[in-house]
């Protein structure tokens, strides 16, 4: 017959304390949470502006390209191409004449998304008036009918697009 005698002892100790731990305490957590909300306070503004200097600096460009777009579509094409923006409803259109029927190119809401600008005020003509709406002409050799300036509003950031119609340019500031 077989005897099998085994000794099991059981020893009772602290190891649970030095064991390495598998969670936080609410007092680090707490910290952690501090320092991020704090981190958060700083960079958001900072975020906020970049993203208006992005946005004002993306519509200055669109409207700069547009511009001139209708400005070489009037070219190619030898017609008439309008140019037409409203303060109010920060909404601007090209149009062109093709086949004899106007036909709209494009239509762009500053407004809402994704631009989120608007058009602080029109200056039409050489004597720089002030006004709600413009219709600027392009001729079929590609000149502008009148100077036009048009200031933008994103935010804390602004920019200014001018056409100048003696020279034909559009500037950006």
């Amino acid at each position: 017959m077989l005897r099998f005698d085994h000794k099991i002892t059981i020893q009772q100790s602290n190891d649970w304390l030095c064991a390495p731990r598998a969670a936080f305490s609410l007092i680090e957590l707490v910290m952690a949470l501090m320092v991020m909300g704090i981190l958060t306070a700083i960079a958001a503004p900072r975020l906020s502006s970049q993203l208006d200097v992005h946005s004002v600096g993306s519509v200055k460009t669109l409207l700069q390209t547009d511009l001139l777009s209708a400005q070489q579509e009037a070219l190619a094409t030898s017609s008439l191409v309008t140019f037409s923006i409203d303060k109010t409803s920060h909404i601007y259109t090209l149009s062109a004449v093709r086949n004899g029927t106007s036909t709209i190119i494009r239509k762009v809401a500053l407004k809402g998304s994704p631009w989120n600008c608007q058009v602080t005020s029109l200056l039409k003509g050489s004597a720089k008036t002030s006004v709600s709406s413009s219709v600027l002409s392009i001729n079929g050799a590609g000149v502008f009918g009148e100077d036009l300036v048009i200031n933008l509003a994103c935010g804390t950031s602004a920019a200014k697009v001018t056409v100048a119609a003696a020279s034909g340019r559009v500037l950006v500031e």
